[in-house]
């Protein structure tokens, strides 16, 4: 929703009266803030002609209609003059401000709905001495198709309060204007682009950042969240949300330059509580490290994975210090926080022997890191193989090397083996398979045989005696046949083979029927089909029609035979044979 606001005034939310008495408490947008906001913008200066001059409308200083002209003005500046005289698109100054405007022509601007522009920003502002920090988060809407010298419209998102330890926000619902109110916890940044799945957090323009230096939160670095495209910020608001909520561990973790835990809370909506009793002010406690355990930490680079590693190190009574959780990190990377904890559990062992062991395994050329991936890689294949895990002597053999390979030379034949077996299950299945297709089709041919087995004018009609006949026909005929061979002996569609009586085993022609309904007939290189050229064949339906047309009508007609087992043909068609044979 657009806001309109008075210049005599702050511009302030309105909601319906007893919604959220809190907005009560919000200062208002003063108007140098208004003016900031609108040189955010680009700056135009509309023009039209008029008279010996032109009239000028300004977005910068939100001139409307002044006219200025050679003959009617007793200075000129060169302001005025470049005014005047320059074109659509020139860079000048505003004859009336100064400031650095492009020149736009009615006629050639037209609508300018190109022209449009949001700018999200947002303004903050404090109260209560510095206690009380509030921000405004809001859409901002330049359009010029209907006002040339149109201020910018507001339409505001999300509202924030934040006081020590606590932190609320107001999300704006443009379904029925309602404001949704949240305490504490992890915030959502005011501005998104897109929709469903595919959006993105936008960067946005801040007004009164100085009034944080003078707030309760003085001590916090918060230029982190500076994006540094065009002087935007992002995830401020989070950053204020988690720093209002636990002010002085966010100062400690600042200092200490543990920043990457403020960059889980923030991006990832990670608190570390494993690590961090968040609240707690005194950084012994906070960090549940005692005096010793903390100035060691504080000489590694300070990053959680390695706390976590010390800790679960020292909860299985095998402790491990500081320096070497940190080697182990260098090491392993995120291995060292996710899959050595987990390894040693699974396995029985802790992770100060398992370390120990690898680092002996570890040679000049094999690392650290490559002796715990082939360890990994070893157990894996000594459990497959049912080796006895547990103990000492094979959970942690005297070569490491030696044994790996070994044991995944093993596994290897034994999954070679099972690879073989399979392959002779499935071929043994495939031909039993095959073998019952094979019996089942040769009933199905006596039926085809039956119904569509027909001979006249030296032509006749063949049924395929198996597959690989008709993937044989495909391959002379230079056709796709083959690929119906499955399908005809499964009975998902009829194959036939039109053939000369002097050469019934030579490919000629490949008849597709459906019932007693020719689907389709064709010879070499599917002769009979159109081109881009036309046809580059006869079509064998016009050709054989004399052959064809007596045939489908005996199918039709219920493939009728003598006692012979010949066709029986209707004498009309037996007449017109012997006429066209004469």
């Amino acid at each position: 929703m657009g806001y309109e606001h008075k210049r005599t005034e702050p511009m302030k939310i309105t909601v319906q009266e007893g919604k959220e008495k809190a907005f009560d408490e919000f200062p208002g947008l003063k108007q140098e803030e208004l003016d900031t906001v609108n040189d955010y913008y680009k700056h135009y200066l509309f023009y039209e002609k008029s008279g010996g001059g032109r009239k000028f409308w300004s977005s910068c200083c939100h001139q409307q209609g002044r006219l200025l002209s050679m003959d009617n003005m007793r200075e000129i500046t060169s302001a005025d003059w470049y005014a005047i005289h320059s074109g659509h698109g020139d860079e000048i100054s505003c004859p009336f401000c100064g400031k650095p405007v492009e020149l736009k022509a009615k006629g050639t601007a037209k609508n300018c709905k190109k022209l449009e522009t949001y700018i999200p920003v947002i303004f903050l502002s404090t109260a209560d001495n510095g206690e009380t920090i509030y921000a405004q988060a809001y859409w901002t809407n330049k359009d010029y198709a209907c006002n040339w010298a149109a201020e910018p419209l507001y339409m505001a998102t999300y509202v924030y309060r934040f006081r020590r330890s606590e932190a609320v926000q107001w999300a704006h619902t443009y379904y029925g204007d309602v404001w949704y109110k949240q305490v504490n916890g992890f915030f959502t940044e005011p501005f998104r682009s897109g929709g469903g799945l595919f959006f993105r957090y936008d960067d946005y323009r801040v007004i009164g950042l100085e009034c944080l230096k003078q707030s309760f939160l003085k001590y916090i670095d918060f230029t982190v969240c500076k994006s540094g495209y065009r002087a935007g910020w992002n995830n401020l608001m989070r950053f204020l949300a988690m720093a209002a909520q636990y002010p002085e561990n966010v100062e400690m973790l600042q200092k200490a330059g543990m920043t990457d835990v403020l960059d889980d809370w923030i991006q990832r909506k990670k608190k570390n509580a494993a690590n961090i009793v968040w609240g707690e002010k005194d950084p012994r406690k906070a960090f549940r490290l005692d005096g010793g355990e903390l100035k060691a930490f504080m000489y590694t680079r300070k990053s959680m994975s390695v706390m976590t590693l010390y800790k679960r190190a020292k909860k299985q009574g095998a402790g491990l210090s500081m320096s070497d959780c940190q080697g182990i990190e260098d090491a392993l990377g995120w291995a060292a926080e996710k899959e050595l904890p987990k390894l040693t559990r699974e396995y029985g062992t802790t992770i100060k022997a398992l370390t120990h062991y690898l680092k002996r395994q570890a040679d000049g050329e094999r690392t650290f890191g490559m002796a715990f991936r082939t360890w990994k890689d070893y157990m894996t294949a000594a459990e497959v193989m049912e080796l006895r895990i547990y103990r000492e002597d094979v959970k942690f053999p005297k070569d490491l090397w030696t044994a790996h390979e070994e044991t995944t030379e093993q596994n290897r034949k034994r999954l070679e083996a099972q690879r073989r077996k399979q392959m002779r299950q499935q071929q043994k299945e495939q031909a039993e398979k095959e073998r019952h297709a094979l019996l089942a089709y040769a009933e199905r041919k006596k039926d085809l045989e039956k119904r569509y087995g027909y001979a006249a004018e030296g032509l006749m009609i063949r049924v395929p005696e198996n597959r690989e006949e008709i993937v044989a026909e495909g391959k002379i005929l230079q056709h796709c046949v083959g690929g119906y061979a499955d399908r005809h002996i499964s009975g998902a569609v009829t194959i036939l083979f039109l053939r000369k009586e002097s050469a019934p085993d030579t490919p000629f022609l490949t008849v597709e029927m459906n019932g007693s309904k020719l689907v389709q007939i064709h010879g070499y290189k599917n002769e009979g089909l159109y081109t881009t050229k036309g046809r580059f064949a006869p079509d064998p339906r016009e050709v054989y029609k004399s052959f064809l047309d007596p045939w489908l009508d005996w199918v039709a007609n219920g493939s009728r035979r003598n006692k012979k087992g010949e066709p029986a043909i209707p004498r009309s068609h037996k007449e017109r044979i012997e006429v066209q044979i004469a």
